[in-house]
């Protein structure tokens, strides 16, 4: 995953190399391979390494095309190669018999000018200068796993792979932003996950988005891609279904594993990221895979988070070695060297230490590569929504006879099953922001004055955005892959980078994506069984154990463990000569009386509350020294 970033002078002034330079040195860890710039009167590039591919080695970027009227700097990968090089070649675009992945965007972009990223499957943020247009053209791929961030005013354009970057320009005032805190401490959605940032003035380009400039005009931003909410498959038979969804996998782990040293699986107990090195381990044999490893954290044999027992299958299958890292040894809020290297935004997820602590493993393995299977869960399970449909389409004795056997096999009430799944989907709106106002009371310690006039929730129909889909299943899934993954994603993302190393998720290559979201509920969840034609793709592929798992590990013991441990360490008593608030942010009496409960009862429930303040206040902490 390398780093790009770039001045665009709206007022025609020449860019200056060392205020480009500067642009570099704030995001330095992003090019361990070497950085190159290039301008050209008002316009200026710079382009950081990190090469995780044979073509990526060979990469002069900013590339600029034999003309000189096109300049190109992109952190991308591109997973459909074979076919682009078809077509572009075949068209006149191509003369390399061996293009790198920036060659193909350059060539894409003269072949189909502002539409190429919809031709381009992969992960990719890159900005093109045109020179004959005069236009500056930026795209970020459909699920925003690449990150571009920028600020624009009549004046000047400026992007890179981190906000610090456009920062260090000197032309933003650093200042936060008190919306997003707001919405960070309370929980609730809001679009910076996707578009806003942390710091005022400082935007992302939208994931499958376009954004295109001149030196006088708006700054336009256009959807390239989007599901088609009307397809819905139907074959003939479960296989059918099956195969097809294997088909893909395979396609999509082939691609996403082309290294040119050996890759790192990180790898759970569960099926998805079983699933993964399983294929990998398929396609090794093929003769067409490469050189990996796994590596997994856990916790201990008695803990109840510890899934040693799976990945021990796994390892056994595919015939190589496991790396364990000890998930006692970095539990969540203990000692945190990692947050100052990660100044955009303060932490998204509470396991942040032991992610931390694998990457140093995956990284001293000498793997540039990891593999996740992180989106497997958002495409393919849809939990809180099990019987919604069936509810609201009435179909009341296939409803009942579902419930019945999730009742049997995890031993839960009928009625409280029922009662859930109506209330999560289908319960009225005035029922709903009830329910609101009562979860507001675990956030006594947020002040209001400061979080009510900031955070203004839409009324869900399904408590969730219905994005236009006919059913609630696919919405809930959805939702899970466009809203609730994208800050886990990009976290991990950014505890990967300072170790040289590109996290890759093969569940959301994008005809993938198409193809889960478009599949019947039935595929999803049969008879107590959730993702159900995963299960069947992985017949053969994964470990009965594993493919047949139906449990699922949760891990909030562990937040709850390492909370509990913060709190008896007694840092809850400098709450009052907190930043937070001093900002007015959280009320200290209120905030220390939460933590001194939490510490004399500690619940899974609370802990996943208040952790937030704790990490923000650190992150709030770096900000102000940096």
């Amino acid at each position: 995953m390398s780093g790009i970033c770039g001045i665009f002078n709206r007022d025609g002034k020449a860019v200056e190399a060392e205020t480009l330079q500067r642009m570099v040195q704030a995001a330095a860890h992003l090019g361990p391979d070497g950085v190159r710039c290039w301008s050209n009167g008002a316009v200026g590039f710079a382009h950081l390494a990190l090469h995780t591919t044979a073509e990526s080695s060979r990469e002069q970027q900013p590339l600029l095309a034999r003309d000189g009227d096109l300049a190109l700097v992109a952190d991308a990968r591109v997973d459909n190669r074979d076919e682009l090089i078809g077509t572009l070649t075949s068209k006149g675009y191509l003369q390399h018999r061996d293009p790198t992945d920036v060659d193909l965007i350059l060539a894409a972009y003269q072949a189909w000018g502002e539409g190429c990223p919809y031709h381009i499957l992969g992960d990719f943020a890159f900005v093109l200068w045109d020179g004959r247009e005069q236009r500056l053209f930026c795209a970020r791929d459909p699920f925003g796993v690449r990150p571009l961030f920028y600020y624009v005013d009549g004046r000047v354009f400026l992007f890179g792979s981190m906000a610090r970057q456009v920062l260090a320009h000197g032309a933003v005032p650093a200042r936060l932003n008190e919306r997003a805190i707001a919405y960070y401490l309370t929980g609730k959605p809001y679009n910076f996950l996707t578009e806003g940032t942390y710091f005022e003035g400082i935007w992302r380009v939208r994931p499958a988005h376009t954004l295109a400039l001149t030196q006088s005009g708006e700054a336009r931003q256009t959807r390239y891609w989007d599901i088609d909410r009307g397809r819905q498959l139907r074959y003939n038979s479960d296989q059918a279904y099956a195969e097809e969804l294997l088909h893909l996998l395979e396609q999509a782990v082939k691609a996403q594993s082309r290294s040119q040293r050996p890759v790192a699986v990180l790898t759970s107990g569960g099926m998805d990221s079983s699933l993964v090195a399983c294929l990998l381990g398929k396609l090794r044999q093929e003769g067409c895979g490469v050189d990996f490893q796994l590596v997994s954290f856990v916790y201990g044999e008695s803990h109840s988070a510890d899934e040693r027992q799976y990945i021990s299958h796994i390892a056994t299958h595919c015939g190589t070695v496991v790396h364990y890292v000890d998930g006692l040894g970095h539990l969540p809020l203990s000692s945190s060297p990692y947050v100052g290297w990660f100044d955009d935004e303060p932490p998204r997820y509470w396991n942040d230490p032991l992610w931390h602590a694998t990457f140093v493993q995956v990284a001293q393995l000498g793997c540039r590569v990891a593999l996740l299977g992180q989106g497997g869960d958002s495409l393919f399970t849809v939990h809180h929504v099990l019987f919604a449909d069936l509810l609201r389409q009435r179909r009341l004795i296939e409803c009942v006879r579902e419930i019945r056997t999730v009742s049997t096999q995890y031993r839960r009430r009928v009625m409280e099953l029922i009662c859930d799944q109506w209330a999560r989907t289908l319960a009225p709106m005035w029922l709903l922001k009830l329910h609101r106002r009562l979860r507001r009371s675990q956030l006594a310690w947020v002040n209001k004055d400061f979080a009510d006039p900031l955070t203004d929730v839409p009324d869900f129909k399904w408590g969730f955005p219905d994005h236009g889909f006919p059913s609630i299943h696919q919405a809930a899934r959805y939702h899970a892959i466009s809203d609730w993954l994208y800050p886990v994603e990009a976290a991990i993302h950014r505890l990967a980078v300072p170790h040289g190393l590109e996290p890759r998720d093969p569940y959301l290559y994008r005809p993938l994506v198409e193809f889960g979201l478009a599949l019947p509920a039935e595929q999803i969840y049969r008879r107590g069984v959730t993702k159900w034609a995963l299960r069947n793709a992985s017949h053969g592929i994964v470990p009965e154990p594993i493919r047949l798992r139906l449990d699922k590990t949760t891990f909030d013991t562990v937040l709850r463990h390492g909370l509990a441990e913060w709190v008896r360490m007694g840092a809850q008593s400098r709450v009052s000569g907190w930043t937070l608030v001093r900002r007015g942010h959280v009320n200290a009496g209120r905030l220390s009386e939460a933590l001194a409960a939490y510490g004399a009862a500690p619940t899974d429930r609370a802990a996943i509350t208040l952790w937030k303040p704790l990490v923000l206040e650190q992150w709030l902490q770096f900000v102000q020294a940096a």
